[in-house]
């Protein structure tokens, strides 16, 4: 059985990151997620293919000044 999702640290931890950096990939690529409750996020597993496997170290979010 394949479950559709992926919880924060399991996303992380598939990419090779930290739990509050798989955060700031999440907003920076705009990915799909799902609320449990405030704590508990979950990403289909889908979404993840958004994130390019060879980013810049620099990858920040734009602030809306900047846009």
């Amino acid at each position: 059985i394949t479950i559709p999702y992926l919880t924060v640290a399991q996303a992380a931890k598939k990419l090779g990151v930290s739990r509050q950096r798989m955060h700031r990939l999440m907003d920076i690529y705009q990915l799909r997620r799902e609320f449990l409750t405030t704590r508990m996020v979950l990403i289909p597993t889908d979404e993840l293919k958004k994130i390019p496997r060879k980013r810049s170290t620099s990858t920040r979010i734009r602030r809306n000044s900047e846009k």
